[in-house]
């Protein structure tokens, strides 16, 4: 394990099982490379007969379920499940409603939607329906429980390389952050894969906002679009629900 994490891998309990938007039986396949895995509510003819292909059934539960059945509730929680982040998202519906878990990470990239793979820039207008799953949408629907979103940027080797956050919720929002519809001008060409990481923090843990607010403020000279100050501080927050 890494250095980092070595003292804590003592204490780890492994639950082998899937996180879904319901509770289920489904077949996760693994064909060729190792990050390309599909998971279908049943064993495809694929799975059983190409011999590139390896795959097992997997119970798959929701994080609402799960938590409420062991009666725990993650401080943090990382989702990276290459593109299936929406149906972990939904089944967690209960947790996110009463605040339950202080800090999110999500992979967002090309998984989540299929204009992120278009050879073309894409419209701000074609992310509905069938296409809604994109970081718009995603940074509305945790803003309307509590939480902020940021995007996670790696940084250059002019900032030598710190880890800066860039705020996308609320007033901090611009069509210039859903980054997979204009891939091009993110990463040179429209054959690159679009991904980077999201944080999502509940917005009234005064201790972590203020943790966080000491290094995502560089990103935006703190200031909104308008130009007025942001205030990490002195919002309107409900007593949680127990």
């Amino acid at each position: 394990s890494r250095p980092a994490t070595r003292a804590a891998a003592g204490r780890l309990v492994v639950h082998n099982q899937g996180l879904g938007n319901r509770i289920k039986q489904a077949h996760i396949t693994r064909c060729g490379s190792a990050n390309t895995f599909s998971l279908d509510d049943a064993p495809t003819s694929t799975s059983k007969t190409d011999g590139r292909c390896r795959g097992r059934s997997v119970d798959v539960t929701t994080l609402d379920a799960w938590s409420y059945s062991y009666h725990l509730f993650p401080f943090y929680v990382k989702v990276d499940v290459e593109g299936s982040e929406w149906d972990v998202l939904h089944g967690m519906q209960e947790l996110l409603s009463h605040q339950r878990i202080e800090l999110m990470s999500f992979e967002y990239g090309v998984g989540w939607n299929k204009l992120f793979s278009e050879n073309r820039k894409v419209d701000q207008n074609e992310g509905t329906g069938e296409n809604s799953r994109t970081l718009r949408r995603f940074q509305t629907k945790m803003s309307s429980y509590g939480y902020d979103t940021y995007l996670i940027h790696g940084g250059t080797k002019e900032t030598s390389n710190a880890v800066v956050l860039v705020p996308c919720s609320g007033a901090f929002w611009h069509d210039e952050l859903e980054l997979c519809f204009d891939r091009k001008r993110v990463y040179g060409d429209y054959s690159m894969h679009c991904w980077t990481d999201l944080l999502v923090v509940r917005r009234c843990n005064v201790c972590l906002r203020q943790a966080l607010h000491e290094r995502v403020l560089p990103a935006t000279g703190g200031r909104l679009k308008s130009g007025s100050r942001y205030r990490p501080f002195g919002l309107e927050c409900p007593d949680r629900l127990l």
